[in-house]
């Protein structure tokens, strides 16, 4: 966030606890009619997760919401759906 306070606050317990958690990890099992399927761990949690991809000649992307609650409660103050969006370039 370039914000010390805000980057301090969300990586405590309060949020994401990331002394505990220090990663989140994504591992694709499965390409089929542009939908990628693979295995989400957040928080610790491990679940298999299934999203559109956009795939052209020379990217991959992708926008979509993610329901955080189903790995846990992160903060009353964190909404619970996040959009995720990422491009990769050849």
């Amino acid at each position: 966030t370039n914000i010390n306070l805000l980057n301090n606050h969300l990586k405590s317990k309060d949020f994401f606890n990331t002394e505990k958690h220090n990663s989140i990890n994504f591992k694709s099992k499965e390409l089929k009619n542009n939908n990628i399927i693979g295995d989400l761990t957040f928080l610790g949690v491990k679940k298999e997760i299934k999203f559109t991809v956009n795939i052209t000649k020379d990217s991959i992307s992708a926008d979509f919401i993610l329901d955080t609650s189903e790995f846990g409660k992160i903060s009353d103050k964190a909404n619970k759906e996040v959009r995720i969006f990422f491009k990769l370039v050849k």
